[in-house]
């Protein structure tokens, strides 16, 4: 259960992945007292690269042949 919320989850950010992570990004100072700054890095590269959310798709799917 918990997997097919989180694909519908990357499924619904795809679209919106370049500007979330722009906002991530924007918003970083702000937020760097309550997440880590690599933490924040590494989800706006994931938002920002469709090849990456494919990945973490694959990875939720139990494909993992990549």
């Amino acid at each position: 259960m918990g997997s097919s919320i989180a694909l519908s989850l990357i499924e619904l950010a795809r679209p919106f992945g370049f500007l979330g992570s722009q906002v991530l990004l924007i918003s970083q100072p702000l937020l760097t007292g309550v997440v880590g700054e690599t933490t924040l890095e590494r989800a706006a590269t994931l938002l920002d690269s469709p090849d990456l959310l494919d990945q973490l798709s694959a990875y939720f799917e139990g494909d993992t042949t990549e």
